[in-house]
């Protein structure tokens, strides 16, 4: 008698992260008790020995290795590539998926047949929420962000602007969900393709679902599944190359959306935000006395940001 094959594909992307990965995997390995998984795991070219400890201590997941960093593209369609399972989860490795969350999204797509994909509940370390479902960015978001004061980017008026309610533990619609966990049908993939590579990283699945809404797909969020998130700890051992990363997959992005003009005004927007934040930083410490080294820093990366938004930086992947 033949073994059925598993309901769940999970790719997690790993670069540097070795411990987080590890308290993914044990957290998916409680989950496997009760549902038929298929965890893959792409490294790419880890030097923390993330692969040697995968290998040791979890000899049921399937696990790439490149010896080379690809990016979260390349390396989550290259996990995808061997998946089998009729759902497809795409999992960063500083999540930990909490008991029961993925039978729930199985649960939701099924109970719900015109959605293509569904994303879970994002929590803090802390257990705060992390918020997610969002709408897809526009250009005027966009110049918004890098001038509004932090306040102003918590207040009920922002949260209403990027993501349309104020209510985080009601199922609902919506045009994204965060590229840190989501399900999806493994036909979705299949009709409208795998991830961009040209995104280095970043950006990568907002372009997803902006295809995936373009084929007419739906978006769920289905907050009764958890998931805890550390956020950043990849990019964060990146320190200030994550945030050119950043510029530069969001420059792409508007370069493929709204053609050459849109990518200009982002840049120029991008120019003008560096230089205010340059300045608001010089004013800073001239009146608060705030040292010279955390000025230096942030006038240096600023200034970094600035050329890249000219294009006057060499271009990097």
């Amino acid at each position: 008698m033949n073994r059925p094959g598993p309901l769940i594909s999970i790719a997690v992307v790993n670069w540097n992260t070795r411990e987080q990965l590890l308290k993914c995997l044990h957290a998916l390995r409680a989950e496997a008790a009760g549902l038929a998984l298929e965890v893959i795991v792409v490294d790419n070219g880890s030097y923390d020995r993330s692969a040697q400890a995968v290998q040791e201590q979890f000899p049921e997941i399937l696990l790439l290795a490149n010896r080379e960093n690809r990016g979260f593209a390349a390396g989550i369609n290259q996990a995808l590539q061997r998946a089998q399972a009729p759902f497809w989860v795409l999992l960063n490795p500083d999540t930990q998926i909490q008991p029961g969350a993925l039978q729930i999204l199985v649960q939701d797509l099924e109970a719900h047949p015109k959605a293509w994909v569904v994303g879970p509940k994002l929590l803090n370390t802390d257990n705060s929420l992390a918020l997610s479902g969002r709408r897809f960015p526009t250009l005027t978001r966009t110049w918004l962000e890098g001038l509004l004061p932090r306040k102003a980017r918590d207040s009920d008026w922002w949260k209403r602007t990027v993501f349309g309610r104020l209510d985080f533990d009601v199922p609902v619609e919506v045009d994204e969900v965060s590229g840190a966990c989501f399900m999806a049908r493994q036909e979705v993939f299949k009709k409208i393709g795998f991830l961009d590579e040209r995104f280095f990283i970043y950006f990568e699945e907002v372009d997803w679902f902006m295809r995936l809404a373009a084929a007419g797909g739906k978006v769920r969020y289905q907050p009764r599944a958890r998931v805890f998130h550390q956020g950043g700890a990849a990019t964060g051992r990146m320190k200030n190359k994550g945030i050119l990363f950043n510029y530069r997959s969001q420059f792409k992005f508007w370069r493929k959306y709204r053609g050459r003009r849109g990518e200009v005004l982002v840049r120029m927007i991008t120019a003008c935000h560096a230089l205010a934040r340059t300045m608001g930083s010089l004013i800073k410490a001239l009146s608060l006395g705030k040292s010279r080294r955390n000025l230096l820093g942030q006038m240096k990366l600023n200034l970094k940001v600035f050329l890249l938004a000219l294009g006057l930086r060499a271009r990097e992947k």
